[in-house]
């Protein structure tokens, strides 16, 4: 019997569920972490801010966002988002903007369309351009190249009308190296150009944006996390990038060099048998105390 998407069923040493993965596994781990060193009666040289929010994958702007906004994440020496990393040290992390483009058109019988204005048709000259589209062709050495995605279509509302309506939805990944303002500008440029040169009526709206992040890899928070992996996973904790958006940037944009860290594998995220291994949380748990201990030090 499949594990249920909802029950947090313990099985193969895994904890089988929805969001088990992302991220739910993380925040257990870093709440365990907390009261592990609580119990072991550790008081670290300074103070741990511990924040949940819980519209990560809706923009983060009424949580993360909302609390920088606010400056009630400062001043900090060092943040730590918790992702599903597989203990990789994540110091990089691509933008994401969403684009609405609508083509207009005037509806007519489909035995007639010459007296109507088809919108599939003017969209399918939308399409051609944006796949001729020059995006940036710098390769980020941890998060690869830029890319843009038509990811939504919609149009026509029966098979004997002409469309006067289509609308496409576009996922364009831009670098740490670029802005959401460049990206949108490329393109809606494109589409101007477009509705000149084959005189259609085009729409261009932004559905939303995520910018992205990246700090040095030689920040102090990045060099205690990987020795803290060392010593209680015994593993390396490598240097890597993250392609989709997180709640760092908005840290990172507050000035607080932020590293993206935790267990789980982000592979087993947003599937129908998300699932995470005890163990990893257990090595996340002591990874994070470790880090805590060693960047804040210990009273005596």
């Amino acid at each position: 019997m499949a594990p249920s998407p909802f029950a947090g069923d313990v099985s193969e040493r895994r904890i089988w569920g929805r969001g088990a993965t992302d991220m739910k596994g993380p925040i257990a781990a870093m709440l365990e972490a907390l009261a592990l060193l609580g119990r072991a009666g550790i008081s670290p040289c300074g103070e741990v801010l511990l924040t949940l929010a819980a519209d990560e994958e809706t923009g983060g702007a009424l949580g993360t966002g909302y609390l920088a906004g606010c400056d009630l994440l400062g001043p900090a020496d060092a943040g730590i988002c918790g992702e599903p990393t597989s203990l990789d040290a994540v110091v990089a992390s691509r933008g994401r903007l969403w684009l609405e483009i609508t083509t207009l058109g005037r509806s007519a019988h489909s035995s007639r369309p010459d007296l109507g204005e088809n919108a599939i048709t003017a969209m399918v000259r939308v399409l051609e351009a944006l796949e001729r589209l020059a995006l940036p062709t710098d390769e980020h050495p941890l998060v690869g190249h830029a890319t843009l995605t038509p990811t939504v279509v919609a149009g026509g509302a029966s098979a004997n009308s002409v469309p006067d309506r289509c609308t496409v939805t576009l996922d364009r990944r831009f670098l740490p190296s670029e802005s959401a303002a460049s990206a949108l500008r490329q393109i809606a440029e494109l589409v101007e150009r477009v509705g000149v040169e084959h005189h259609f009526d085009i729409q261009l709206s932004e559905q939303g944006r995520l910018d992205a992040s990246e700090i040095d890899e030689a920040s102090e928070i990045v060099s205690v996390v990987q020795a803290a992996t060392q010593e209680m996973a015994r593993q390396p904790a490598r240097i890597a990038g993250m392609a989709g958006s997180t709640d760092a940037r908005f840290l990172i944009g507050a000035g607080i060099p932020t590293v993206i860290f935790g267990p789980g594998d982000l592979a087993d995220a947003h599937t129908v048998d998300e699932s995470i291994s005890i163990d990893a949380l257990i090595e996340g748990c002591l990874c994070y105390a470790a880090t805590i201990c060693r960047f804040l030090g210990v009273r005596q």
